[in-house]
């Protein structure tokens, strides 16, 4: 272990097993899982674990003030060699794209029981038509609903949107769900960055359908949780809640 042994607690493993699911996690988001409930422990622990070789870290530019670190699987996790390999190479879009998307998982499993949560890699062998940028089961009083997640960060075309979103009704109509997935009913949950794309997607959206796509934000995704009335239908403009069938 090159000198570096470190012995690792139950927080520690908990850390490591959400870092090497997700590819990636900033501090925030580790202490949004409640791994920390401060900074200052989370920057300890973390500079130990990376000093350790358990996670590896990288750099990331951010709007304000000097580069942040991002936390990926380290050389003592086996099994996160090829993880760390395309996160370290990725470019600052991909990661900030992958960062998105745990902010979305962190969302729903901060609110509610999810039973699943598979990632693009996952996803793309499943010959859905379609590559989703990640799928949720989750429970909400016995029952399990389905959802496809999109986080758009507004540099796909409008019509590569709507490709999208007519192979996902056709994965619908066409049984696929089903025999892939084993349940009846899915949703496609669109989360984007600004209020501006929010409007432009659910215009080009509503022109094909109002049904199986839900849009929202994600800073109120984040802020307010998942099932709070901040979800759209396709081509209107009144929030509701993600419950409301």
């Amino acid at each position: 272990m090159s000198g570096k042994a470190l012995a690792l607690t139950e927080r520690d493993r908990g850390i490591l097993r959400d870092v090497a699911r997700f590819g990636v996690m900033s501090r925030a988001q580790l202490m949004r899982a409640q791994w920390f409930a401060s900074k200052t422990r989370a920057n300890a622990r973390l500079k130990q674990l990376v000093g350790s070789e358990h996670l590896a870290v990288r750099r990331q530019p951010v709007p304000l003030g000097g580069p942040r670190s991002l936390y990926l699987p380290g050389r003592l996790l086996a099994e996160g060699h090829e993880t760390r390999t395309r996160f370290l190479d990725a470019s600052d879009l991909f990661v900030a794209h992958q960062l998105g998307l745990v902010d979305i998982a962190l969302a729903f499993e901060r609110g509610v029981e999810v039973v699943r949560w598979l990632g693009d890699k996952e996803l793309s062998g499943l010959a859905l038509g379609l590559v989703p940028d990640a799928y949720l089961e989750y429970v909400i009083e016995g029952l399990t609903f389905c959802a496809f997640v999109e986080y758009d960060r507004g540099t796909e075309t409008l019509l590569r949107i709507e490709r999208k979103v007519r192979a996902y009704l056709n994965v619908a109509q066409s049984g696929r769900f089903e025999r892939t997935f084993h349940r009846k009913f899915f949703r496609v949950l669109l989360v984007a960055d600004t209020a501006g794309r929010l409007r432009t997607l659910s215009q080009a959206v509503g022109r094909l359908t109002d049904r199986v796509v839900r849009l929202t934000r994600l800073v109120d995704l984040v802020s307010a949780g998942p099932f709070a009335s901040i979800w759209t239908r396709p081509g209107h403009a009144d929030p509701e809640p993600l419950t409301r069938s």
